[in-house]
């Protein structure tokens, strides 16, 4: 059996995928219920692959039509009948972001997890005004940094559209004293490659010492060690005025893991304030 992750559609027949499986090889046909759906093409990097459609549905109905809601690996089904269940309409409803609306993302930007149509009506009747941004979380965004210097990590590009509303939006709040939070790490690292002048995708990464242009808090998740989503943290807690921005991050997190905190998608969340 093989198991792959759709990464996005390079034309109309094609597209990268990443494959599990050490005997690949360009030209292998993967085949469906009997019927054959992909053609391995060429091999990339991390185990990625072009494959070529060999059905006449869209990349997005073969994938509706034969694929399953990619959860992370480390989700487990509590009993061995569910195990068998890979696709639930459980599955479909909680791993997805309340406002999403296009197909593209790689993963659900998890941060979004903590919030519903409920909670979100709610912040709004309190006077919160939300801003929505397009966002496709790429594959790299999970991966641990393998770099002995953090700075020579290979970020992933990732594509995002701020289009004139949102702009509006961000403008009306700053002329009025507002502050700017970002629902998630992928989000705020958009919204600040957008103000870098970064147009519809990026591969910044932000470390301490970045200088925050828009966001001035975070909703996210605990992240694990080694992972540029920590760093990005880290930078934030120090623009806010904790000086040692990864020392204060550390201690945080110290206290998460003591008090028993959950990480990974649908674990806590964290929400970092602006200092005084």
């Amino acid at each position: 059996m093989v198991e792959g992750l759709f990464l996005e559609e390079t034309a109309e027949d094609l597209a990268r995928c990443m494959l599990s499986g050490g005997r690949l090889r360009p030209g292998v046909e993967l085949v469906h219920e009997g019927l054959p759906i992909l053609r391995l093409e060429e091999k990339g990097e991390r185990g990625s692959w072009t494959v070529r459609n060999l059905t006449e549905d869209s990349w997005y109905g073969l994938l509706d039509r034969c694929g399953s809601t990619p959860l992370p690996p480390y989700i487990r089904r509590l009993r061995q009948a569910d195990a068998m269940d890979l696709d639930s309409e459980q599955d479909r409803a909680r791993y997805q972001t309340v406002w999403a609306r296009a197909s593209g993302s790689v993963a659900a930007p998890t941060a979004s997890l903590h919030l519903d149509d409920a909670l979100l009506a709610e912040l709004e009747h309190t006077g919160v005004e939300l801003g929505k941004l397009t966002l496709h979380v790429g594959q790299g965004t999970f991966l641990p940094v393998e770099a002995e210097v953090v700075e020579e990590h290979p970020m992933h590009a990732e594509r995002f559209t701020v289009d004139g509303a949102l702009e509006t939006q961000i403008a009306n709040t700053r002329a009025r004293g507002g502050r700017i939070f970002a629902a998630g790490t992928t989000v705020c690292r958009a919204l600040e490659a957008w103000a870098l002048g970064h147009c519809d995708s990026t591969d910044l990464m932000i470390l301490p010492g970045f200088e925050f242009r828009v966001v001035d808090g975070l909703l996210t998740n605990f992240h694990t060690p080694q992972s540029t989503l920590l760093a990005l943290v880290a930078g934030l807690a120090q623009n806010q005025g904790a000086v040692a921005g990864l020392g204060f991050v550390k201690e945080v997190y110290a206290d998460a893991v003591k008090e028993r905190y959950r990480f990974f998608s649908y674990g806590d969340a964290s929400l970092w304030l602006p200092g005084s």
